[in-house]
């Protein structure tokens, strides 16, 4: 799946064939952690009903006009749940 605001791909692995739709936001679904700032829309893989397990794998592009070069070290990817946070 390709996030449509951004530079990227969503890998889906599944015991078996699985629907998945990728929901982009510009809004966090919680507070962001303290001291952090957002340089992508937000994603949510949604897999249909009954699916059973899957599992993902990002891969994104964060452009220099963005982030300078310099600071991409400091970037960090954080995945939300409702029940445990960031």
């Amino acid at each position: 799946l390709r996030p449509p605001q951004q530079e990227g791909t969503l890998y889906v692995e599944a015991e078996r064939p699985v629907r998945v739709r990728l929901a982009e936001s510009d809004v966090s679904p919680a507070e962001l952690p303290p001291g952090t700032a957002a340089f992508t829309t937000f994603l949510e893989p949604i897999v249909q009903e009954g699916a059973g397990s899957a599992r993902f794998e990002l891969e994104l592009r964060i452009h220099e006009d963005v982030c300078a070069a310099e600071h991409f070290e400091e970037l960090y990817v954080y995945a939300y749940h409702p029940v445990m946070g960031w």
